[in-house]
């Protein structure tokens, strides 16, 4: 199990550093798709190195199917949590907020300012934009509307979000 561990966090740690280096070099429209491509590349690199390397620890591998099942589940869950992060920084309207105030020559702006700096009309527009292009909504003739794929989720967050609590947000 012990390889499995090892190998995951290697390629998550590679992952990382390509995904920088790309994100600092190369300006993408498809973002999330490169860091698509990026993860299921380190995932065959992860099965290709669990399967041709010999164990570290002899002892320690009873099963070598579990420690390849154990080694994936690690690296998804980084996967997911580095997910989360990366989408505070590049989706977050608080965060887009709060560098525009501490970009402001007083460090402070009004409400009215704010919109003014971060338009909202902008926002969602970009988003309908990126909605279109994952493929979860269409545009025609002026009107949006949920793929499948969209009602699908739509449905599920819809679900959670009844169950929870949480009312609309946005």
């Amino acid at each position: 199990m012990l390889k499995g561990i090892v190998i995951a966090v290697f390629c998550f740690i590679l992952f990382l550093l390509i995904h920088a280096v790309i994100f600092h070099n190369w300006k993408l429209k498809k973002r999330f798709q490169a860091i698509m491509i990026v993860f299921y590349s380190l995932f065959l690199v992860y099965t290709l190195i669990y399967f041709l390397t010999p164990s570290f620890l002899p002892y320690a591998d009873s099963s070598v199917i579990a420690g390849f099942v154990n080694g994936v589940v690690i690296y998804v869950f980084l996967f997911f949590g580095y997910c989360q992060f990366y989408f505070i920084i590049d989706r977050s309207i608080s965060v887009r907020v709060m560098i525009e105030l501490e970009n402001s020559p007083e460090k402070q702006l009004t409400a009215e300012e704010i919109k003014n700096v971060y338009s909202l009309d902008s926002l969602l527009t970009r988003r309908l934009g990126q909605m279109v292009g994952t493929n979860y909504i269409v545009e025609s003739s002026g009107f949006y509307k949920n793929t499948r794929k969209g009602r699908y989720e739509a449905r599920i967050f819809k679900f959670l979000k009844d169950f929870m609590q949480l009312g609309l947000g946005g």
